[in-house]
C-alpha cells in the first residue's frame, strides 16, 4: 500500500510539473533568415542544351522576402546569366496557407 501510495505522489508531482512548463513560442520559431529550399536541376547539365531553373525560396515572419537574384556561374566562377525577380507565390508566408 505503501509503494502505491509514493507511485501515485510521485505522478502527481510529476504532472504538477510538466503543467508549469511554458508555452511553446511559434513566432520565434517560425522566426528564420531567407534560404534556398531546393534547386532544380540537381546535376550538371551538358553545355548548349536547353534547360529550366527553378529554385523554390522559404523565409521566416519575422525577415520576409520580397525579391530573390539567381546567378548561374560556369566551373571557373564566370558569370553566365543573372536574374533578379519579385517573389510572387507567397502561400506560406508566416505559417498560414492560402
Amino acid at each position: 500500500m505503501k509503494h502505491t501510495i509514493r507511485i501515485f505522489l510521485c505522478m502527481a508531482v510529476w504532472l504538477v510539473a510538466m503543467s508549469c512548463q511554458d508555452d511553446v513560442d511559434v513566432d520565434n520559431l517560425n522566426s528564420f533568415p531567407p534560404t534556398v529550399f531546393s534547386i532544380y536541376p540537381k546535376t550538371s547539365v551538358k553545355v548548349g542544351s536547353d534547360f529550366d531553373v527553378k529554385v523554390i525560396f522559404v523565409d521566416g515572419a519575422g525577415s520576409p522576402l520580397s525579391t530573390a537574384t539567381l546567378t548561374l556561374k560556369d566551373e571557373s566562377g564566370k558569370e553566365v546569366f543573372k536574374v533578379t525577380k519579385a517573389i510572387a507565390d507567397k502561400r506560406f508566408r508566416g505559417g498560414k496557407g492560402g
